[in-house]
């Protein structure tokens, strides 16, 4: 085969190059002008741009519809619904709608969820958490059940069934039910009393134990035995005033020989006095049992450690002038509260003492 050597091959005009036709082959390297180069060794190649559909190149192992990292592992690939990425996405902002489950290491979500921010609405079916906080309003229908490990706080009051028809709270403390309270432990109110306008108050077991002043407007129908505390006294003899406190019980036994002549003063307690209990129009009874000796009960008897504006009456016209001598000498007092100055009236009556 024979060499033909030349420096330029031009076409018949002079303006172009020649027009070949058949097939060339070319030992080294083919240069078009300076954009494109076909390597003779490699078959690449190496152009600046390529233009048209590529439709019919085969053999190219680029995928348009797949990011692949530096380790040439698929990471982002489309299809016809979006994209499928694998590993994790980092972005400074989302927008749009978020659908699906959001799921991580063995079905969670791991990591901190800070940063969220907006007023999105979210609606969701169920939610499954160890412990939500809200710092606004929570508005919900069709609770089941409510079970707190806490203190519950209504605000605006309590309901039970529709509108309230079981019962209600106020916000205020005021409870109102309209069927039966049972309370299998008792009942304890410490302060205000119970004021009950109708139907009474039934106590089939274990009784009603009142630490104040129980008040019946209508009146008390006591079906049974009735028993009363009363003081025992055994180690104090009287001599002069001493305090007949109602919260002792209304009847009081000394058993001790007195001092002297003594008189009593009644309160309800050290504390409390017998104005402050008692309305116009109230009475109380009271029992004075008292071993006899020389001694007796005088007049000077007292109401809050005052003797004013007491009106004493004793039954047969005049107060006891000696004691009967052996036994005890009982003494019973009938207070009424007749003006709200206070002004008293004092019943007075004598068994034993003369």
């Amino acid at each position: 085969m024979s060499q033909f050597n030349v420096d330029t091959i031009k076409g018949s005009s002079g303006s172009h190059g020649p027009i070949i036709v058949g097939v060339t082959t070319v030992s080294g390297n083919l240069h078009v002008g300076s954009a494109v180069t076909v390597y003779s060794s490699s078959g690449i190649v190496s152009a600046t741009s390529y233009y048209g559909s590529g439709a019919n190149l085969t053999g190219i192992s680029v995928d348009s519809t797949a990011l692949k990292d530096s380790n040439d592992v698929v990471r982002v690939q489309a299809n016809t619904s979006g994209a499928v990425v694998t590993g994790i996405v980092t972005a400074t902002t989302f927008i749009g709608a978020l659908t699906g489950d959001a799921s991580g290491s063995s079905g969670s979500c791991t990591g901190n969820a800070g940063g969220l921010t907006g007023t999105p609405d979210i609606t969701v079916r169920n939610i499954t958490g160890v412990a939500a906080t809200f710092s606004g309003e929570v508005t919900y229908e069709d609770v089941t059940n409510i079970d707190s490990v806490g203190i519950v706080t209504a605000r605006g009051g309590f309901e039970i069934g529709a509108a309230g028809v079981g019962g209600t709270i106020t916000a205020v403390g005021n409870a109102e039910f309209a069927g039966i309270i049972t309370a299998r432990t008792g009942v304890k109110v410490t302060a205000g009393g119970i004021d009950v306008t109708a139907g009474g108050i039934d106590v089939t077991a274990g009784g009603v134990n009142v630490v104040g002043c129980g008040t019946y407007t209508t009146g008390v129908d006591l079906q049974g035995f009735k028993v009363e505390e009363f003081k025992l006294e055994t180690s104090t003899g009287l001599n002069g005033e001493f305090d007949f406190l109602l919260e002792d019980g209304h009847l009081q036994r000394f058993t001790t020989a007195t001092g002297g002549n003594y008189f009593p003063d009644f309160k309800v307690s050290s504390t409390v006095s017998l104005n402050s209990i008692m309305d116009v129009g109230d009475a109380i009874t009271t029992v004075l049992v008292v071993a006899s000796s020389s001694h007796y009960c005088t007049t000077g008897m007292k109401i809050d450690n005052t003797s004013a504006s007491i009106d004493l009456d004793w039954v047969g016209g005049a107060a006891p002038s000696a004691a009967n001598g052996s036994g005890y000498d009982i003494y019973s007092f009938t207070i009424m509260k007749v003006n709200a100055s206070p002004t008293w009236h004092v019943i007075a009556n004598t068994l034993g003492a003369v």
